[in-house]
C-alpha cells in the first residue's frame, strides 16, 4: 500500500472520490473552487493518494489526503467506500502527519460526535492522537462539525 504525491493524472480519480463523498462534505464535482484548490494541492506536492495500481498515476484512487502545512491542517481526506476497512485511511494519515513539523500541532475539521456516518474517521483521527478542540459551523453538506486538533502532547 503506497502513499504517493498526486499527479495531475489523478485528478479525474480524485472528483470520482470526492462525488462518492458529497452527501458527506457538500457539493465538490461541480464546484469550481473545489477544482482549483485540489489542482493547486497537487501542484504544489500537498495531495497525496493511495491508488489501485500504484505503478498506473491514473489508475483508480483508493483514497486521498490534502493537507496544508503552513496552516498545520488537513485540508481533505476521503477513502472509497469499497477501500474503507483495509488501512488506507491509516497509511494516508500517518503520511500526511508525517509531512508536518515533528510536534506541530495539526488541526483538521470533522464531523462531531452526533453524525453516524463519520464515526470512522473520528475513531482514526482519536487514534492518532487527535482531540476535540472546538464546535464549527455546520459543512457545506448541512453536518455539525468540530475542529479536532493533535498536540505534541497528545503523540
Amino acid at each position: 500500500m503506497d502513499v504517493v504525491v498526486a499527479t495531475s493524472e489523478n485528478f479525474p480519480g480524485w472528483l470520482e472520490l470526492a462525488g462518492e463523498v458529497e452527501a458527506l462534505f457538500g457539493p465538490m464535482v461541480e464546484d469550481a473552487d473545489f477544482h482549483q484548490g485540489l489542482r493547486s494541492a497537487i501542484e504544489e506536492e500537498r495531495a497525496f493518494c493511495i491508488r489501485e495500481a500504484p505503478e498506473t498515476p491514473g489508475s483508480r484512487l483508493c483514497g486521498g489526503i490534502v493537507i496544508l502545512t503552513w496552516a498545520r491542517e488537513i485540508a481533505w481526506f476521503a477513502v472509497r467506500k469499497d477501500c474503507r476497512g483495509q488501512g488506507f485511511g491509516k497509511a494516508l494519515l500517518a503520511h500526511a502527519i508525517s509531512r508536518f513539523e515533528a510536534g506541530a500541532d495539526i488541526c483538521v475539521q470533522t464531523f462531531d460526535s452526533t453524525v453516524e456516518e463519520g464515526r470512522p474517521a473520528r475513531s482514526l483521527y482519536r487514534a492518532f492522537g487527535f482531540v476535540d478542540h472546538k464546535r464549527c459551523a455546520p459543512n457545506s453538506a448541512g453536518l455539525p462539525t468540530v475542529v479536532m486538533v493533535r498536540t505534541k502532547e497528545n503523540e
